[in-house]
């Protein structure tokens, strides 16, 4: 199952991002319309666990703006 994540990052650190989860939804629409000003969105397979390492979060993107990652 694919979730889509909303977040909001809260600080930007040495040792990365410091991020906060704003909501889990079933769709990306559903997403869309959660998100406010300043939140991004990425997908997420549920049951599948991440890299140990750090890697860019891959389909993630702020869409209020252009910048996708």
């Amino acid at each position: 199952m694919r979730v889509f994540v909303v977040g909001r990052t809260t600080a930007e650190t040495d040792a990365g991002n410091v991020w906060e989860v704003m909501g889990l939804f079933a769709s990306e629409p559903e997403a869309l319309a959660a998100c406010r000003p300043g939140e991004w969105i990425g997908p997420a397979t549920v049951g599948e666990r991440f890299e140990e390492a750090t890697v860019e979060w891959p389909h993630a993107y702020y869409p209020d703006s252009a910048q996708r990652s």
